[in-house]
């Protein structure tokens, strides 16, 4: 189930992020189509009798996809933000075995998706069979960076859709 939920977050963020690329470049380049405008989605030619209205939809579109990978992405599962903060703390939750040897090997999976080891130096830490679960956690600082670059581009639909929108709005706005 958790592949699936991965993939479907996956398919989210790239429908988030085309939208929002598509208004940002609409906003930026001032498209317009001419009236009467002929599309073909899908193959079947649509004529378009109020293309003024194509910069709404898209609006409309990036709001909706925006809020749907919000919810998805961020409240109804744990975000890399929140996983990197948890194991920060030292709280390891989700992991159920009751084996000591499983409990360390769980561990040191997790931090190891969570902060991978970039170039020698290695993330250390203690694992301890109390909370908190991980002790002397160090990260260096390349394993750091990634995590930050990993984070923002987790958050990037809703970064792309915001400016998209902030764009459109500040350009229809002004140009009109």
């Amino acid at each position: 189930m958790a592949d699936d939920t991965d993939q479907e977050i996956g398919k989210l963020r790239r429908f988030a992020l085309g939208v929002g690329l598509v208004l940002f470049t609409v906003a930026i380049a001032g498209a317009e189509l001419q009236s009467p405008a002929v599309i073909s989605p899908l193959g079947i030619p649509l004529h378009v009798k109020r293309p003024n209205l194509l910069g709404t939809a898209l609006c409309v579109a990036s709001v909706y996809a925006t809020a749907r990978y919000w919810l998805y992405a961020f409240v109804h599962k744990v975000s890399p933000f929140q996983a990197r903060r948890r194991i920060r703390q030292g709280d390891v939750s989700g992991i159920t075995t009751k084996s000591p040897s499983g409990f360390v090997v769980e561990v040191t999976a997790l931090v190891t998706k969570y902060f991978p080891s970039v170039g020698k130096k290695k993330v250390t830490f203690n694992v301890s069979q109390a909370p908190p679960f991980i002790l002397d956690l160090q990260i260096p600082p390349r394993a750091s960076a990634l995590a930050w670059l990993e984070n923002l581009d987790y958050f990037a639909p809703l970064l792309v859709n915001g400016v998209a929108l902030l764009t459109y709005f500040g350009v229809y706005l002004i140009g009109h």
